[in-house]
């Protein structure tokens, strides 16, 4: 794979990585209304506030990411992503 393809790549990647990670780690203010939290919003900042959730999202990201530079494609810690 040539610079320009592992660069959009990566790019593409990072994003999609991204959208998983958010969609299944860290609640939205509608989906914990559904299932009955009575102060949804603030439990959704917190959520996405929460150093240890974050923690997680890094330990679960970790072998995606590793894949990757094997590979060496391009890619940044979570916390970037």
């Amino acid at each position: 794979m040539g610079w320009l393809r592992r660069r959009l790549f990566s790019g593409f990647f990072r994003f999609l990585l991204r959208r998983f990670l958010w969609a299944t780690l860290y609640p939205t203010e509608a989906s914990l209304r559904a299932v009955g939290v009575s102060d949804a919003k603030v439990a959704a900042r917190a959520a996405r506030a929460c150093p240890d959730r974050a923690k997680l999202a890094a330990h679960c990201a970790a072998p995606a990411l590793s894949l990757l530079a094997r590979t060496r494609l391009t890619v940044r810690p979570v916390a970037e992503i």
